[in-house]
């Protein structure tokens, strides 16, 4: 939000130059979000934390282990390790769940019992 006051403003050669205000919470943005940013995906993403969700797909740390055998991904393992980091191929994911989107299903209008609709 920006205040426009006496007190954030300043006057330099004829000229008025607004100063942003001192936000604490970091997790405040000024601006929004643009469609540059929104382009700028990673090409490979991490497994979510345990108990956690993916931030692009929203799928738990469970069934994305699930369906690994039909993705591309990436496991990084130091020698001697027995455990990996998996890196998921954030591409071949969408790829993958949007090949299993269901088709709407038009709604049919139930006549006899006062005209719900019914899927």
């Amino acid at each position: 939000m920006w205040l426009f006051s006496a007190s954030n403003m300043t006057q330099q050669s004829s000229e008025l130059t607004l100063k942003a205000p001192d936000v604490v919470d970091r997790r405040y943005r000024l601006t929004p979000v643009t469609a540059e940013e929104l382009r700028n995906d990673p090409e490979f993403i991490r497994l979510p934390q345990p108990r956690g969700r993916c931030k692009y797909c929203s799928l738990s740390r469970t069934k994305m282990v699930e369906i690994l055998p039909y993705i591309r991904h990436v496991r990084l393992r130091k020698e001697g390790s027995k455990r990996a980091i998996i890196l998921i191929h954030l591409a071949s994911l969408r790829e993958f769940l949007e090949a299993r989107m269901s088709e709407p299903k038009q709604a049919v209008i139930n006549r006899k019992k006062g005209g719900a609709a019914l899927c």
